[in-house]
């Protein structure tokens, strides 16, 4: 998004207008509007190598390029969304491309400073998207093109099927409550229909993740449903170089510290429904349960 609230994607752009940027969700207007161009790819390029900077001067480790979700990278990647008539569409290895230049310009910036990370769908869960297959063969080019110290593996669309992302039943209620007039009205009555259901387990992209585990030799982050040490061992076991933790987090910030003293710990938290997101002034809050 850049300072005018300029949204693009891989074949159009969004324009979300200022007003949008603070407040909830229906005060937004969508205006569909034309193509990525070449100096819009290249600014891109440019920002995530300033953005890489930036992280170095303040003080960050790492760094993490999201490729994942069919956010605006990850949609170049996905055949179901990408379908540009260029050379930044087509069979995998162009529609490859942006991704691999933008690895290639984070890793220039870091200077060996600081770590580099990707996260990449191993699947976008639809038809037509990303399967196992292709994204196997996107992070051997990755791997080949040594720019990234480690792939984080994650799954789903933000844009055609959020839920295969969290699992476990849709917080509709909660959704709904931060909304109001016609947006809370609609979530309400018809988003129950909109939201697939996809039952929660632990570590749900775990057989996805091992496919690509097989078959590559560098640094893998597992993440998905994992919330305690029993999760944390299963990655170890099926070679995981590391793991990465989120709604558990979110919940509990010190579960880390707490499963050190206590091994059989496990979070009070691995559903949707006691973490209940507000998007208030563009902020989440992650909520106690009951609250």
């Amino acid at each position: 998004m850049n300072e005018n609230g300029h949204v693009r994607e891989s074949g159009r752009q969004l324009t979300l207008h200022r007003s949008a940027l603070v407040g909830p969700i229906d005060a937004a207007e969508f205006v569909l509007d034309s193509a990525a161009t070449e100096a819009d790819i290249r600014r891109i390029i440019d920002s995530q190598a300033r953005a890489t900077r930036y992280a170095i001067e303040v003080g960050f480790d790492a760094v993490e390029v999201h490729l994942g979700h069919n956010c605006f990278v990850g949609s170049f990647l996905s055949p179901k969304i990408d379908r540009r008539q260029d050379s930044w569409g087509g069979p995998l290895h162009r529609r490859a491309e942006f991704a691999r230049r933008i690895l290639q310009a984070v890793r220039e910036a870091a200077y060996g400073q600081i770590a580099v990370l990707a996260k990449m769908n191993i699947a976008d869960g639809v038809p037509g998207g990303l399967w196992a297959d292709k994204s196997l063969v996107f992070a051997q080019m990755v791997e080949s093109d040594g720019h990234v110290d480690a792939l984080e593996l994650t799954g789903g669309s933000s844009l055609l099927i959020p839920m295969h992302l969290f699992r476990d039943d849709v917080p509709i209620r909660e959704m709904a409550e931060t909304q109001s007039g016609l947006v809370k009205l609609r979530m309400t009555m018809f988003d129950r229909f909109v939201f697939e259901h996809y039952p929660y387990e632990p570590v749900y992209f775990r057989d996805y993740a091992r496919q690509l585990r097989d078959e590559l030799d560098m640094s893998l982050v597992l993440l998905s449903g994992i919330t305690d040490l029993e999760g944390m061992d299963t990655a170890i076991r099926d070679g995981f170089e590391f793991v990465a933790m989120a709604r558990a987090l979110l919940r509990e910030p010190d579960l880390i510290n707490r499963i050190r003293v206590e091994s059989s710990k496990k979070s009070a938290v691995h559903l949707l429904q006691p973490v209940r997101g507000q998007y208030l002034h563009r902020h989440w809050h992650a909520l106690p349960a009951g609250e």
